[in-house]
């Protein structure tokens, strides 16, 4: 919350199939909607919380863009179009 300064964990299942998601980059955009945005590119989504690294195993497709709308704790997916590099 940049008004107040204050940080809260809220886990969700929307943020990939299986609900997990590492190492993906992530951009704040706090003048888009009543709370702002998060939009998540790129990482690893393994099937469970048993993380372990497996080169190339996993990774999300980079024409997958996953916003997140914190005022409605709601989950969106744009598809990007164009020249997208690989996972």
């Amino acid at each position: 919350d940049f008004a107040s300064g204050g940080w809260n964990n809220i886990s969700s299942i929307g943020g990939s199939q299986a609900g997990y998601s590492v190492q993906s980059q992530a951009v704040s955009m706090p003048d888009f909607g009543k709370a702002g945005l998060l939009a998540f590119l790129g990482g690893d989504s393994p099937s469970n919380q048993s993380y372990l690294y497996e080169v190339g195993a996993g990774l999300v497709d980079m024409s997958n863009i996953t916003v997140y709308d914190i005022h409605s704790n709601t989950w969106y997916y744009q598809t990007a179009t164009g020249d997208v590099p690989p996972p």
